[in-house]
């Protein structure tokens, strides 16, 4: 099956760090894809944790690096986070 999301160089946020960690979650978004048709439920579901799991340390990692920075829309982005954590 072919990836949907796919990293293109103009997603860099110019963090290595986090470029890495946004890699991953597309690919692991793309595995989950991959396992749509799996007929073991529970194969689909422990994928799906390990996203979500991976994706909130994402964002604290990201969270922690964009206020120790500086960063000027922090608010905005971490309220942008706390949409999807919801």
């Amino acid at each position: 099956m072919t990836d949907i999301l796919i990293w293109a160089p103009e997603m860099s946020v110019g963090n290595a760090d986090i470029d890495f960690q946004h890699k991953k979650i597309l690919d692991a978004a793309n595995m989950v894809r991959g396992l749509s048709g799996a007929e073991d439920r529970d194969i689909i579901l422990a994928a799906l944790d390990e996203v979500v799991e991976y994706t909130l340390a994402h964002f604290a990692f990201e969270e922690a690096a964009l206020k120790s920075c500086g960063f000027s829309g922090f608010v905005e982005h971490k309220a942008q986070h706390d949409g999807i954590r919801e």
